[in-house]
């Protein structure tokens, strides 16, 4: 029987009804919410109530069947949660749902017992991501003041290539993506967080790390990307702890519905800026987007025993700031990532620092790589970037671009270092 305490839970979710579905796993407490897939397999075009949400409406014509939708509701009876949201992946043919845990109950408990529920496929907490970048240390905004391009050894490698044609997904928090050295940039853009109150333009690190990967060359003003001419997706993932704040969070639910708008937005890369623990349901997924060709970015994290998300996916491109050691367990991609100039809200720029604009630098590199040609897997990606670091210092030096675009590029030519 349902306690008291879930029965005004359940009122209070009814009740608020200004906020958006997808909104209701940022605001409940994340410490006792779990994620749950159940199978689902209805063919596409079949009968039933989709599950969407503001600001990217795509299912492909995938529904939710009822017999999953009964069985998602006498999960809920039979372990006393309260549905918070839910959302059919088509790419697993399964229901995805957000449980809410009273209180007073035992979450891993709860998991353990779900676990073995033949009716569950996968159970599991639903998991806090934070990004990795520190606040600004001055406001200098100018092309010659982007130590990060010099220290890639980019030089006049935008004679080249300069990312044109190549879909870049920023998962992070949203971005101004008005900002007149990003907008010429903006593909498309959606929010998968929708919080009360929280605007899109108004977070940093998502127009920070765009800046970074694609800020428009030649308009004289502001700075360049490292793929100037890239096609970004902006998805909004992650929300800022703090209004105005570099730091932002995100979830296991969050960023499951922003990656699979990615792969349907037909991203060639995805930047994830971000770290946190293992996470299986987002493992499974970023398996199958690496498998379909998408090339996925992630920030390495400090501690040497740790081994989280996303870096630890096989196939992820793992980056660290160049100012870090390498991790002895594993090779990583160092990058540009401290006091990095980059764009910011208000059409304004700000020096960063951070693991995530390390990220951002690598998947700018990428995009390079993937205009002169289109046919990379992220595998071959992986080898150029990681066989590219074996000739550098192995921390203080970021990886040479040069060097990276030589390995497929005979017109590129670099100079000894």
């Amino acid at each position: 029987m349902v306690s008291r305490r879930i029965t005004s839970f359940l009122i209070s979710l009814l009740a608020c009804q200004c906020l958006s579905i997808a909104a209701s796993t940022v605001e409940n407490e994340a410490g006792q919410q779990i994620v749950v897939t159940i199978a689902n397999p209805v063919q596409p075009g079949s009968a039933g109530a989709a599950s969407t949400w503001r600001g990217w409406n795509w299912t492909g014509g995938y529904r939710v069947s009822g017999a999953a939708i009964a069985r998602a509701r006498s999960i809920a009876r039979d372990y006393g949660v309260v549905e918070v949201d839910a959302w059919p992946i088509s790419v697993l043919g399964e229901y995805c749902l957000v449980y809410l845990v009273a209180p007073d109950r035992n979450r891993a408990e709860v998991i353990a017992a779900m676990s073995a529920d033949r009716r569950i496929r996968l159970a599991q907490p639903l998991n806090i991501f934070a990004t990795t970048t520190s606040e600004d240390r001055s406001e200098e905004p100018y092309r010659n003041l982007q130590h990060g391009l010099a220290d890639l050894d980019l030089g006049d490698l935008h004679k080249v290539t300069t990312g044109r044609g190549v879909r870049v997904a920023v998962v992070d928090t949203g971005a101004q993506f008005e900002h007149p050295d990003i907008r010429r940039n903006v593909a498309q853009h959606a929010d998968f967080v929708r919080r009360e109150g929280d605007a899109f333009a108004d977070d940093v690190h998502g127009t920070a790390i765009a800046g970074v990967i694609a800020a428009t060359a030649n308009n004289h003003g502001g700075i360049v990307g490292v793929a100037p001419d890239a096609q970004l997706l902006l998805l909004k993932a992650c929300w800022p702890v703090n209004e105005g704040a570099a730091l932002a969070q995100c979830n296991s639910f969050t960023l499951a519905r922003a990656i699979m708008a990615a792969r349907d937005m037909e991203a060639d890369i995805i930047n994830l800026s971000l770290g946190g623990p293992h996470d299986p349901l987002l493992t499974e997924l970023l398996d199958i987007l690496i498998d379909e060709g998408i090339t996925v970015v992630g920030a390495e994290p400090v501690d040497e025993l740790s081994q989280p998300f996303p870096s630890s996916v096989d196939g992820v491109v793992a980056v660290r700031s160049a100012q870090r050691k390498m991790r002895k367990t594993r090779v990583s991609v160092p990058a540009p990532g401290v006091d990095i100039i980059t764009t910011v809200p208000a059409a304004e720029y700000r020096y960063l620092s951070g693991n995530s604009l390390a990220v951002a630098h690598v998947s700018g590199i990428i995009a390079l790589l993937r205009q002169l040609d289109s046919q990379l897997t992220p595998a071959r990606v992986a080898d150029l970037l990681y066989e590219s670091v074996t000739s550098r210092e192995s921390s203080g030096a970021s990886i040479s671009a040069c060097d990276v675009l030589s390995r497929i590029e005979r017109q590129v030519y670099c100079k000894p270092f």
